[in-house]
């Protein structure tokens, strides 16, 4: 297939692959990411909060929050949480919480753990993330992952594991496993008695932290993540340095769901601000063009565009997306969607050149690139 583009402005059109899907699934993507440093580690004296500057990258982010304590006197017990923020916004706790710790030796986990998480960053920048507890004296230690969601897209919690715990285990953890809708974004948070290694297996992702390691201070906690969940279950698979080590563990997910907003481009479209018009077969040239669900039948510089689609005419960095899986036809008349012939807009065609067997163009999902 020979494709020739005379357009004298720049032209972006984006494929889909899929006949009725006009853009993307929803996607996430790691922005930001940081971890405080832990208080009181190694001999104290300990405090009854933290907090650490965290930057979100833009509104509406969601932003998971891993909160640690552990008594540096007693190595027993936990902490009672008073609050975790960030900048104006309280965060939520999943509705699982690591035990306290019981015994001199810090079992089962070496510490307490929780999951926190703001759904919808309400401001973008760099912001004060706090963890405070009512308890006095204990080590400390916050971190965070910041969550894009696509265009157009929002988060919602899903699903908590149950909390996965064992005070003699060696190798790989597999607890705990839970089952997150395929697509979920996932976070893992684990805590041993000792010490963690590499690697951590399916589907988890590491990040590196502020002491240049894969694990946070001391490397007795992980924090891990998945952008995409598998579908089915989905288990811990964290591993440890030490044959009899406690751990304690949690894992939880994101749903993401919406559509591009009018106007709006998929995350991502090498477009010069959010323009995009969309392009379908089941589309007419009295609809918008500016949404999904108002598509046009033909593109500007096709011949047979009418009404709004003739009335537009495309300046440089705007995206323009056909629905994948529909065909274009130039050749045949008799064939729909049909573009009315030669494409072009006055003085600046475009020309599709179809294999020379063909008078007519069937690539799936456009004919334009």
């Amino acid at each position: 297939m020979i494709r020739r583009l005379k357009f004298l402005f720049g032209l972006v059109t984006l494929l889909f692959p899929t006949a009725g899907t006009l853009f993307a699934t929803c996607t996430a993507t790691v922005q930001n990411h940081s971890d405080s440093p832990l208080t009181g580690f190694p001999s104290g004296p300990g405090s009854s909060s933290v907090s650490m500057s965290a930057t979100v990258a833009a509104v509406g982010d969601l932003v998971v929050i891993a909160a640690y304590c552990f008594p540096i006197n007693t190595f027993s017990g936990g902490c009672t949480p008073t609050a975790v923020t960030l900048g104006s916004q309280n965060a939520t706790q999943t509705s699982v919480t690591m035990n306290p710790d019981s015994g001199t030796s810090g079992t089962p986990g070496s510490g307490q753990g929780r999951i926190y998480y703001i759904l919808s960053a309400a401001a973008s920048g760099s912001q004060t993330l706090s963890f405070s507890i009512s308890d006095g004296n204990q080590q400390m230690q916050v971190a965070y992952i910041d969550f894009k969601p696509s265009a157009g897209c929002a988060f919602s919690h899903d699903t908590d594991s149950p909390l996965g715990a064992n005070t003699a285990v060696s190798g790989t953890f597999t607890i705990p496993s839970f089952t997150p809708s395929a697509g979920d974004v996932l976070f893992n948070y684990t805590i041993t008695s000792t010490h963690m290694v590499d690697p951590v297996g399916s589907p988890w992702s590491t990040l590196t932290w502020a002491n240049g390691s894969h694990f946070l201070q001391n490397s007795i906690q992980l924090v891990a993540y998945d952008l995409s969940a598998p579908s089915g279950s989905v288990a811990n698979n964290a591993n440890t340095l030490h044959t009899g080590d406690s751990l304690q563990a949690l894992l939880t997910s994101f749903s993401l769901s919406g559509s591009v907003a009018a106007n709006g481009c998929p995350s991502g479209a090498p477009v010069t601000g959010n323009h995009c018009y969309f392009i379908a077969a089941n589309g007419s040239d009295a609809n918008s063009g500016t949404s999904e669900s108002s598509p046009w039948l033909h593109a500007p510089g096709m011949p047979n565009c009418t009404a709004n689609c003739a009335a537009h005419t495309p300046v440089a960095g705007e995206g323009f997306i056909f629905r994948g899986g529909d065909t274009w036809h130039f050749g045949n008349s008799s064939a729909s969607p049909y573009t009315g012939g030669g494409l072009g807009i006055s003085a600046r065609p475009m020309e599709i050149q179809p294999p020379v067997s063909t008078k007519e163009h069937r690539q799936a999902a456009s004919i334009m690139v």
